[in-house]
């Protein structure tokens, strides 16, 4: 079961930062990394926690998988910028410095998310079943 379910979240994973990098064109592979470390940790993360339902193939419920995976996708999309949003507002008016500070705020947040999802995960294959 635990190389079927990482197996499983890496394949729902690279579907969906496909679809996500077909979607948003702006991307650069560094963030495309990022997206899909996010979604595969939440998606196996996801997978491990919640309650398997509906059918179960080498021990792994693939519903709980997809629609975990599916949902962290589309609240990392909801939360990207569009093209069209980036042209039509400028920067603020505080300059470059305020943009690195923004960055490294987000970059301090997803290494976080990351670094619970990994616990997460940890925590839960060390518990007895």
């Amino acid at each position: 079961m635990f190389f079927a379910g990482i197996g499983l979240a890496l394949i729902i994973a690279f579907i969906l930062t496909l679809i996500l990098g077909r979607g948003f064109k702006q991307f650069a592979y560094a963030d495309l990394i990022g997206l899909f470390f996010i979604i595969f940790l939440a998606t196996w993360a996801g997978g491990l926690w919640i309650q398997p339902v509906g059918p179960a193939m080498w021990g792994v419920s693939f519903t709980v998988f997809i629609v975990v995976g599916v949902l962290v996708a589309l609240m990392v999309a909801a939360t990207l910028p569009t093209p069209s949003h980036r042209k039509a507002h400028p920067p603020p008016t505080g300059g470059p410095i305020d943009r690195i500070h923004q960055e490294s705020f987000l970059n301090v947040f997803v290494v976080m998310i990351i670094l619970t999802l990994i616990a997460a995960i940890i925590y839960r294959l060390m518990q007895t079943p």
